[in-house]
């Protein structure tokens, strides 16, 4: 459909809608497209800085978070070492307490026998004396005769 000459608004009007224009920007100047260049290189730059910025961290971390491993292990394993020496040195305390037990019972025993025995020591000591007493002896050969029971029961006490 064409248009007549009462439809046109203007002469350009009927060349804009025939001869359409592209919608594209005319090319820049040469200056213009040398700041953005200049501008794509340093943001390229800054980029690549940022880039080894991060990849540096990212090593340090790995090696923070590997360090970090190895400590926990080195943790676990001085726990477990605590733990053994915990339960070897509960089982010495049980055997110190069960030794000194037995010892004192020993002891105890001991005393008892001692007590025992001085007991026998005294009343036989005490039945010399009594049995000594007892006999009044003139005669010289009784004296020895005293003498010799109290001598032998001396020494047969001293022997036990």
């Amino acid at each position: 459909m064409t248009m007549r000459r009462g439809d046109r608004k203007d002469f350009n009007y009927d060349n804009a809608i025939n001869n359409p224009c592209s919608r594209q920007k005319e090319p820049a100047f040469y200056h213009e497209l040398n700041f953005s260049l200049m501008t794509v290189r340093a943001n390229l730059e800054e980029v690549q800085k940022l880039a080894k910025h991060n990849e540096e961290a990212a090593s340090q971390r790995y090696e923070a978070e590997q360090r970090a491993k190895e400590a926990a292990l080195q943790l676990i394993h001085v726990q477990q070492k605590i733990q053994t020496y915990q339960i070897e040195a509960n089982e010495l305390k049980e055997r110190v307490n069960q030794n000194y037990l037995f010892c004192s019972d020993e002891q105890r025993n001991h005393k008892k026998t001692l007590y025992l025995y001085n007991e026998e020591k005294a009343d036989r000591i005490q039945s010399l004396v009594d049995s000594v007493d007892e006999e009044t002896t003139n005669n010289p050969m009784g004296l020895v005769q005293k003498f010799k029971r109290i001598w032998l029961v001396i020494k047969d006490i001293l022997s036990k």
